[in-house]
């Protein structure tokens, strides 16, 4: 009995367990991993970018469908990934400083294969913005292509000036664009001063972005505005900036105390951090809070455009009044 035992252990522990890739799983593990690898080309979009004008485009919207809102979410992303992968295969020596853990400098990627999806990108872009929605959408997303390839391929990015514009434009395309599909094709005509105020706001105050990124900057020769006026002189316009907008706004658009009140005290605390703290994590702790802010202004321009029953926290409307923007109760 005893023989027997010991045999059946030894013919058990012989046994060799092997594991069977169910093709199932294989094709998910790839799914999984190039998902990832388009999530961290566009990682740095989601709080500068997605989140803002998604927000703009749904609080610029009466009545949302979820439909329309998921689409224009997918658009936005489309044309993010255009410029991302197009820009990131032409800085990969500026991210192996500045942003290691892109696809490109981390080889998730090579070059070869991103040029070429870029180029795919293009028409794919306007092909589905033209499937979508209607010419107007289709002129969003050829003008968007447009600043894309002056911006990489032109070199518009290698001078501040052009750069500041290119990103305000881009900036009001992606808003009019997003905008276009959640509210089914129409948007309201008041709403083109909010996307104009918008754009200019990033246009003259984006070079805050650059701030936490000056290694790489110098790296590849990009003449930025700490390269012309240095830090005091980029500080201090970048400052001046955010105090103009944070005061004209409230002029422009009227918003409610409290909304009022926390935007203004956030481009107040943006503004002083960003002319006396001065560090590299600084920086980067001070860009995060003025994505904050950027959030805060289009909640608050956007209030004006929520339907009355959901606005009725904040506004009341006047029984004649001609301004295109209701009264609200501070």
């Amino acid at each position: 009995m005893d023989s027997g035992k010991n045999t059946s252990k030894r013919s058990r522990s012989n046994v060799k367990v092997t594991s069977v890739s169910h093709p199932f799983l294989s094709a998910a593990g790839k799914l999984l991993y190039h998902t990832q690898t388009l999530y961290l080309f566009i990682r740095s979009d989601i709080k500068t970018i997605i989140i803002p004008v998604t927000s703009f485009a749904i609080f610029g919207t009466p009545h949302v469908r979820v439909k329309h809102g998921l689409m224009g979410i997918s658009w936005l992303i489309l044309h993010l990934l255009l410029i991302d992968i197009d820009n990131q295969s032409l800085s990969m020596q500026e991210d192996m400083i500045n942003k290691p853990w892109r696809p490109l400098p981390s080889g998730r990627v090579n070059p070869g294969t991103a040029e070429l999806i870029a180029r795919l990108l293009y028409p794919i872009c306007m092909v589905i913005s033209w499937l979508m929605g209607s010419l107007n959408l289709l002129y969003c997303s050829a003008c968007f292509c447009l600043l894309v390839y002056i911006y990489d391929h032109l070199k518009l990015n290698s001078y501040w000036v052009t750069k500041n514009v290119v990103n305000g434009l881009g900036y009001m395309t992606l808003e009019m664009g997003t905008s276009l599909i959640v509210a089914n094709g129409t948007i309201k005509s008041s709403l083109l001063p909010a996307i104009l105020v918008s754009g200019s706001i990033i246009a003259t105050t984006v070079p805050i972005q650059d701030l936490q990124d000056e290694a790489g900057d110098r790296a590849i020769g990009r003449y930025t505005m700490i390269m012309q006026f240095g830090h005091f002189g980029t500080r201090l316009s970048i400052s001046l900036c955010l105090l103009m907008w944070s005061l004209s706004t409230l002029v422009l658009f009227q918003p409610p105390g409290l909304l009022s009140a926390s935007y203004t005290t956030l481009g107040l605390y943006v503004a002083y951090r960003n002319f006396l703290l001065r560090t590299v994590s600084e920086d980067e702790k001070t860009y995060r809070i003025y994505n904050v802010s950027q959030l805060s202004f289009r909640i608050f321009t956007l209030v004006n455009f929520l339907p009355p029953d959901m606005a009725s926290v904040f506004i009341h409307y006047p029984t004649s009044s001609k301004s295109i923007y209701p009264v609200l109760v501070s």
